[in-house]
């Protein structure tokens, strides 16, 4: 942990567009309580998980605008709803892949080297929400087999967040993608 009265945590998220979203944007609210609504951040595809960090917003927007130097915005294929251990419920990426982690691996160097760690996977995903139970994901999951649909979508910007000690995710600021 870093030690200073400063310190954040913050997460960086690709912001996305995405092409006739509705009924996913519905389905989704099925499942969140109608006071968490309004907090719900937009679709995006987690790039750096949460990390503590007393760097200044502005430190953090010129490495983003350094790491990713000639990336443009860019089209990815969304499809599939599957859930993942712990209560998520992630909406997968079937084309596009590989500019992701290339952008992943980009924004991971320099000053965020050490947000990096190597004991996971990264698999682009868009989180959907969260259960608070394996019956509640398994039922949201079982309920997202009538979106067998694909959702075009457009990578337009790198998002900073701030994360709340209770999980809750506050945009600080956003890049975007020439």
């Amino acid at each position: 942990m870093v030690e200073s009265p400063n310190v954040r945590r913050l997460a960086l998220a690709a912001e996305l567009e995405v092409s006739e979203g509705a009924d996913l944007l519905a389905f989704r609210e099925q499942f969140i309580r109608p006071e968490d609504r309004a907090a719900l951040p937009e679709l995006s595809v987690p790039m750096v998980y949460p990390f503590e960090s007393d760097m200044e917003p502005e430190a953090l927007e010129d490495h983003i605008i350094t790491a990713l130097s000639g990336v443009k915005k860019f089209k990815i294929l969304l499809r599939g709803i599957t859930g993942y251990p712990g209560g998520f419920v992630l909406l997968n990426v079937k084309t596009g892949n590989d500019r992701l982690i290339l952008v992943h691996d980009l924004l991971h160097t320099g000053a965020l080297g050490a947000a990096n760690n190597p004991l996971y996977t990264f698999f682009p995903h868009v989180l959907l929400f969260r259960c608070g139970s394996p019956e509640d994901t398994r039922t949201a999951v079982l309920r997202a087999q009538t979106l067998q649909k694909g959702y075009e979508s457009t990578v337009r910007s790198i998002r900073i967040e701030q994360v709340g000690d209770d999980g809750s995710v506050k945009p600080v600021s956003a890049i975007d993608l020439e």
